[in-house]
């Protein structure tokens, strides 16, 4: 298994403040353990996973399988 999603480049989330990355996975972590309802779960890992795909990682390596 491979865990390691960073990938290379110059896209607006590579350019970002660490601070304001920082802010998003925290607000993004406290959303996926307050939330209750699976519908707002899923909602939430696509999100991140559409996040992940825009910034450039390939969609073979967002999957864990």
């Amino acid at each position: 298994m491979r865990f390691d999603l960073f990938v290379p480049g110059a896209s607006w989330l590579h350019r970002l403040d660490p601070r304001s990355k920082f802010l998003l996975v925290g607000v993004l972590l406290l959303m996926a353990l307050l939330l209750k309802h699976l519908a707002l779960l899923a909602g939430l890992l696509a999100l991140t996973h559409l996040l992940l795909v825009r910034r450039g990682a390939l969609v073979e390596r967002c999957r864990w399988l």
